[in-house]
């Protein structure tokens, strides 16, 4: 179940404030594996569902009396007791069942950013969702795939798509495509995203290819902020964001 039929089945437009970052927390844990919150990301939640922003001083004295929670390990950080979590599970078994819906989040890329066309918005999406449920292969071989799609774009949008097309009109492998765009003063890339873009096709070829290798959450991790700066400095490139 997504995020807004949850909003409905446990009726939280009318739960107090506790019980609604309860519900919440129990909503993330069991469909995101979040095992803590802060009181910022119950700002988030509750901003995402409409509800009025709560009051961060009064929650977190109310988080902290409630024996529903238990602070967390990292500082300003919460966490559902183990016998809340027991009670939610029997009451909400629906959220363990797969769904065929993508739930939208911004882990990896933006949402917002891919706001152009509706193919490449699904693609952010399926990247966001893949890291999020832990198929690293999959997100790896989905950068990659955007990426493509955006170097393609950029040289249509500024006329230099013949640069990237083989005899066949068929283009170019992706690591032609990169070598040229890097080298290319017409596509005019800055540095920090030359640098980075052939580690995104590496980090799906080898997730495609090489059978005894398996990407790890660190991979995609300690490289999402340039691969997000990349992603949107090609949007601007390709025309598709202005």
């Amino acid at each position: 179940m997504n995020l807004k039929q949850f909003k409905v089945s446990a009726n939280l437009i009318n739960r107090s404030e506790i019980e609604k970052v309860a519900l919440l927390a129990f909503y993330y844990m069991a469909t995101r594996n979040v095992e803590e919150f802060s009181l910022i990301d119950v700002q988030g939640w509750f901003s995402s569902l409409g509800f009025r922003d709560p009051n961060l001083s009064r929650l977190r004295q109310n988080l902290i009396k409630s024996r529903n929670f238990n602070k967390g390990q990292k500082d300003g950080h919460y966490r559902l007791s183990a016998k809340t979590v027991s009670i939610f599970e029997e009451e909400y078994l629906s959220l363990k069942e797969e769904h065929e819906e993508v739930e939208p989040s911004n882990t990896i890329v933006p949402l917002s950013l891919l706001k152009s066309r509706g193919y490449i918005e699904n693609l952010g999406k399926q990247i966001n969702a893949s890291y999020d449920h832990k198929i690293f292969d999959g997100t790896a071989l989905l950068m990659r795939k955007l990426i493509e799609i955006l170097l393609i774009h950029t040289y249509q949008h500024l006329g230099l798509e013949s640069v990237i097309l083989q005899p066949n009109d068929k283009y170019k492998d992706l690591s032609h495509i990169i070598a040229d765009a890097v080298s290319n003063n017409k596509i005019g890339l800055t540095k920090d995203t030359k640098d980075c873009l052939d580690v995104f096709r590496e980090l799906g070829n080898f997730s495609a290819h090489k059978a005894l290798y398996n990407t790890r959450r660190h991979d995609i991790k300690n490289n999402a902020m340039a691969y997000r700066a990349a992603v949107e400095e090609l949007l601007y490139k390709s025309g598709l964001k202005k």
